[in-house]
């Protein structure tokens, strides 16, 4: 977007007719999300050409890189909330502060945790319970994506800071140019074919972080070229601690109860691991089939971040509670086609990503038991963004703490008190996921997320 685009975005969000608002702010980060969800379709099932054994390495794996993306959204999510609050207000050289601070402290972040994977990969995947040759496979993948970590870092922070303005178009654009190498890369270089050699699962690592560089490199031509609101400025090149420490405030709560929900998810994981290597896998799958419904959410999530401080900012907190009411109804109508999709059609999504017919039955019935939750996972994730736009994190992650970390005795007492078997541990995420949507929607139309901060 010019400049002119991104002061028409401005206008629309605080005054346009939220009904077009909301797909027009939303749509754009919906449509990455879908090729995101197309990514990781193709990347499952160019790996599942290889067998159980290398897609349950990359499933050990993803909880450490879901992680990474919850770590990184300490700053990120606090980036965007400060940048669309002061954009809001009028005061562009705060927005263009809160961006540059961001972005020094998620560079920062970045090499912390890829210095801890590097040295403790290996560790972590063997206290899992991970057989010897997925950890082999899965230390592979995890050098080779933490390699990239720095530079991952820079575009999600820049995607952040522009979303904050409004815009979420020029990502998608990034992420559009990034997909193309990805999806011409990945069965090349994981199974090697033509002149390319055949690096398995690192070969899936090696086409990500090319689809990264080629982000990052669009967006900084597109900063400078078009002359975007956010442009790199010396007199901001300053540490501002105040400015970062608000970031963090911001976005500490939603960030640490997403690590707390991977570290519980790793714990899960562990106890699905008892039940075999093609029950890892079969976990692997479904995570990969429900990215569709979980990434849709987000996409609005995102989307509230920046329609709610922008209002917020405007002190309009009226019309920040209509953002997200409308966008809940959008997202309500999207996730109950997607539970339908999930329930009807489990067997031959299953399929789609791999012969072995144990590990497809027992992802058959994870999507079953997984359909139930999508609504109330999808008004969840939908509040989180709100809340986190308004600036009011801390009782959103009182509400959520104890809701996941109940996920493993609950867990644990339906897989094997009750001897449910791997099923009980499906139930306990659908159960606890459906407590965690009815307490934050009580504290939503409390209203407390929209009242000002004391002076």
């Amino acid at each position: 977007m010019s400049s002119s685009k991104n002061i028409d975005a401005r206008t629309e969000i605080l005054y346009g007719n939220l009904w077009k608002v909301v797909p027009f702010i939303v749509f754009p980060v919906l449509t990455a999300s879908f090729m995101e969800t197309a990514w990781h379709f193709l990347n499952g099932y160019w790996v599942g050409k290889l067998g159980p054994v290398n897609f349950a390495a990359i499933n050990v794996s993803s909880f450490f890189v879901w992680m990474f993306y919850s770590v990184m959204g300490i700053v990120n999510t606090g980036t965007t909330s400060l940048v669309a609050q002061n954009d809001g207000a009028g005061k562009r050289a705060a927005a263009l502060n809160a961006a540059h601070q961001g972005m020094r402290g998620a560079v920062f972040l970045a090499v912390a945790y890829s210095l801890i994977m590097f040295l403790g990969c290996r560790h972590f995947f063997t206290w899992m319970g991970a057989k010897p040759a997925v950890i082999d496979e899965a230390c592979r993948y995890t050098y080779w994506i933490f390699s990239f970590a720095v530079g991952f870092a820079v575009l999600e922070s820049i995607c952040a800071i522009m979303r904050g303005y409004g815009d979420t178009k020029t990502p998608v654009k990034a992420l559009f140019f990034g997909l193309i190498f990805v999806f011409v890369l990945d069965p090349l270089l994981i199974l090697g074919i033509g002149p390319f050699p055949r690096m398995g699962v690192a070969g899936g690592a090696v086409a990500t972080n090319i689809c990264f560089l080629a982000g990052l490199v669009y967006l900084s031509l597109s900063i400078y070229k078009r002359k975007h609101k956010f442009m790199l400025r010396k007199k901001f090149y300053k540490m501002d601690f105040a400015v970062l420490k608000e970031i963090i405030r911001i976005g500490l709560p939603p960030s640490a109860n997403s690590i707390l929900f991977s570290i519980v998810s790793i714990f899960l994981a562990s106890m699905v691991a008892k039940f075999g290597t093609e029950s890892m896998a079969a976990l692997g799958i479904g995570h990969r089939i429900e990215s569709i419904s979980f990434l849709v959410c987000v996409s609005f999530s995102i989307g509230c971040v920046t329609l709610v401080g922008q209002n917020i900012g405007a002190k309009n907190p009226g019309r920040a509670q209509n953002a997200a009411l409308v966008s809940m109804a959008y997202l309500l109508l999207i996730s109950v086609s997607l539970s339908l999709l999930f329930y009807f059609g489990r067997f031959q999504l299953a399929h789609f990503f791999i012969a072995d017919g144990l590990t497809a039955t027992v992802t058959a019935k994870y999507l079953e038991i997984i359909s139930f939750s999508q609504v109330f996972m999808a008004i969840g994730i939908l509040l989180d963004g709100v809340f986190s736009g308004s600036g009011k994190t801390l009782v959103p992650m009182l509400i959520t703490v104890p809701v996941v970390l109940a996920r493993i005795p609950l867990a644990y007492y339906l897989a094997f008190s009750k001897n449910m078997g791997i099923e009980g541990i499906w139930w306990a995420i659908t159960i606890l996921t459906f407590v965690k949507a009815v307490i934050y929607l009580i504290w939503f139309f409390m209203g407390q997320w929209k009242k000002p901060k004391p002076a």
